[in-house]
């Protein structure tokens, strides 16, 4: 008998420039496979880290072995492996804003009224376009061999200005409660997209913890009234719960869950969102303010870049509430 396991993880938790996203993968796998054993079953065509001797596998691994600022390669392996999971779904997105589109359908229109939004466009280069398309090929036929898919890719992306307002009006200004209100919403979101005949489906959901929480009953309690999630373990490496909403679910929190698989793949999902949307924010404001640097977003370098910035964000009639995230 099959079952599903959702995985979420999130970036950019701590920043103060740009959005705090949460990504989600949705997996049906076959009998006695797990979060424990997938990465091992899909190798050696997924690895967790880049290898020379293995240029046509996708990397799934801890985001910092994919992507820094400061690498020669830049975005490419984060992107690619993005890109290459979501083809094996059907579409292949190839610039900025269609990636959002297909990963965070929920933003709407609303989200590109930002002026660092509105005119700001991305292709993806063509060479990772690519080796993409051969890497969703290899993909599929692994899948196909081990009996195991991949059914969904999602996000969701809080920018600044809707940051700011969910947690002064649904989180009790508590960063931590707004990152798992976010995440049980989309687990609700990605749980309805399950096929109706698989209604009676065991699903296992695995998360990277939320800061330093370790009683998530709260959220069982909003998210799916009427249940009582039975506490296996709460404590500081791992938070376990059982729920029977329906049908069997196992929920658990992990510290450093990127070591799961599904959860790295959520992570990278997350990551790409977020570097995007840092692409488009630094591309505004460095054409805008002559010599300025771009940022990270992280609070010591974003108290530069904010200051460098002000006066021009003045000048635009753009408030700082707009684009600063106050926690």
């Amino acid at each position: 008998m099959h079952s599903y396991l959702l995985a979420t993880d999130e970036a950019g938790y701590g920043p103060n420039l740009g959005p705090l996203v949460v990504g989600c993968s949705l997996w049906r796998l076959p009998e006695n496979v797990d979060e424990n054993n997938l990465g091992e079953l899909l190798a050696p065509v997924v690895i967790e880290q880049p290898d020379r001797n293995a240029p046509e596998a996708v990397v799934i691994g801890d985001s910092k072995n994919l992507y820094s600022s400061h690498s020669a390669k830049g975005i490419t392996h984060l992107e690619r492996t993005v890109l290459s999971t979501l083809g094996t779904l059907g579409s292949l997105p190839k610039d900025w804003r269609g990636t959002f589109q297909q990963l965070a359908p929920s933003l709407g229109d609303v989200a590109w009224n930002q002026p660092w939004h509105a005119n700001f466009s991305r292709e993806v280069p063509e060479e990772v376009l690519t080796s993409a398309e051969s890497a969703t090929t290899t993909l599929r036929d692994k899948f196909s061999a081990t009996g195991i898919a991949l059914c969904g890719l999602r996000a969701r992306v809080l920018f600044p200005h809707v940051f700011n307002q969910q947690l002064r009006d649904v989180a009790g200004d508590n960063k931590s409660t707004l990152l798992s209100l976010t995440t049980f919403s989309l687990l609700q979101e990605m749980l309805a997209m399950l096929p109706p005949e698989d209604a009676s489906v065991p699903v296992r959901v695995v998360c990277d913890k939320h800061g330093g929480r370790s009683n998530y009953n709260p959220f069982f309690v909003e998210f799916f009234p009427g249940e009582f999630p039975q506490p296996i373990v709460e404590a500081r490496e791992e938070s376990t719960y059982h729920l029977s909403a329906g049908r069997e679910m196992h929920f658990s929190f992990f510290s450093k869950g990127e070591r799961f698989t599904p959860v790295a793949l959520a992570s990278l999902v997350a990551k790409y969102l977020r570097e995007l949307a840092m692409f488009a924010w630094n591309d505004y404001w460095t054409q805008e303010v002559p010599g300025l640097r771009g940022t990270a977003g992280y609070p010591t370098d974003a108290k530069r870049f904010l200051a460098e910035m002000y006066e021009a964000a003045q000048a635009r009639d753009i408030h700082k509430e707009d684009f600063w995230r106050v926690k």
